[in-house]
């Protein structure tokens, strides 16, 4: 919303990399004055049998992975068969490389379907810098996310209380050699006549029978300060 207002565009589009695949991830526009978050949708999705990115302009891009500034996308011969320009109509057209680390993370399109030559040299200048702004944010988003979901992933297979001995709020804070020393008691459960019991079982329905008899003892075991 902020590159739409100060580059004077009246629709924008943020295209981001998962992977080898370019996304596109957000659409805004001056009139609503919001952004629209989608679903990931790549770039040569259609909404109502109509592309909803240049993909010629986006291509040009991914491949030269420097801004380009189009004066008039109507006349312009490189872009002007481009389905999405052709049902758009766009006057003046930024397309702006997002780059984090030397490395290419997504696209910033910005357009003006009234006016030609709204984009000039200083205005390109100020987006590219505002772009490098957001990729570093960007990307920080995303690596925050990424952690957020290892932690929930490593939680499934290692105790919150390992990590409260060991005085770590992350299993990515544990370092190779960080130990503690307790004093603890371990209570091992044998399930009766459970060999010839599995044996008749699916191993889905082995792995619920499990689940299931640790689901009843996890309480009790919790009041006594224990964990499985």
């Amino acid at each position: 919303q902020i590159m739409l207002e100060n580059a004077g565009a009246d629709r924008g589009l943020l295209a981001l990399f998962t992977g080898e695949t370019l996304l596109i991830e957000a659409e805004a526009r001056v009139v609503r004055a919001e952004v629209n978050v989608l679903k990931a949708l790549p770039v040569d999705t259609k909404r109502d049998g109509l592309p909803i990115a240049p993909v010629q302009i986006f291509n040009y891009v991914q491949r030269t992975q420097e801004p380009l500034v189009i004066d008039d996308a109507m006349r312009s011969d490189l872009f002007k068969n481009d389905p999405f320009v052709q049902r758009e109509a766009p006057r003046s057209v930024i397309c702006v490389p997002l780059q984090h680390q030397r490395r290419f993370t997504g696209i910033l399109y910005l357009q003006n379907k009234l006016t030609s030559h709204a984009f000039p040299p200083d205005r390109a200048f100020m987006l590219q810098s505002l772009s490098s702004q957001a990729a570093i944010s960007i990307e920080n988003a995303r690596l925050y996310g990424n952690l957020e979901a290892l932690n929930r992933s490593y939680a499934r297979f290692v105790p919150v209380e390992f990590l409260q001995m060991l005085d770590r709020r992350s299993i990515t804070d544990v370092k190779l050699g960080d130990q503690v020393q307790r004093h603890m008691s371990v209570l091992f459960s044998d399930i009766q006549g459970y060999t010839s019991l599995s044996e008749r079982m699916t191993p889905e329905e082995n792995i619920n029978f499990i689940n299931a008899y640790l689901k009843m003892m996890e309480p009790v075991l919790h009041n006594h300060f224990g964990f499985i």
